[in-house]
């Protein structure tokens, strides 16, 4: 979980700088409220490659709703990115 959609997460910067690793599969994960009551499920989740399986993804909520980042990770499947929610590993970063 990543509090903006943009530029790098300082805690994914301190992983690699103390574990010097990644894993696999990264995906960034950030939460927005728009200013209209409830999001239409079709555009709940952006999705986009930054590269060498490194993922971003936003989930946009409406400020009447809850989110749900279970729901949102059972949405991001195969091809697209090869994750089992189960088993993810959340790190936040949110404010």
């Amino acid at each position: 979980m990543v509090g903006s959609p943009q530029g790098t997460p300082i805690a994914l910067l301190h992983h690699v700088k103390s574990n010097r690793c990644l894993h696999k599969v990264v995906v960034l994960l950030s939460i927005l409220t728009e200013e209209v009551p409830t999001v239409p499920d079709a555009g709940r989740l952006e999705l986009r490659e930054i590269g060498e399986g490194l993922w971003r993804a936003t989930g946009r909520y409406g400020y009447m709703e809850s989110p749900d980042v279970g729901s949102l990770m059972e949405k991001i499947k195969p091809p697209a990115v090869a994750i089992n929610p189960q088993s993810a590993t959340y790190s936040s970063t949110a404010r």
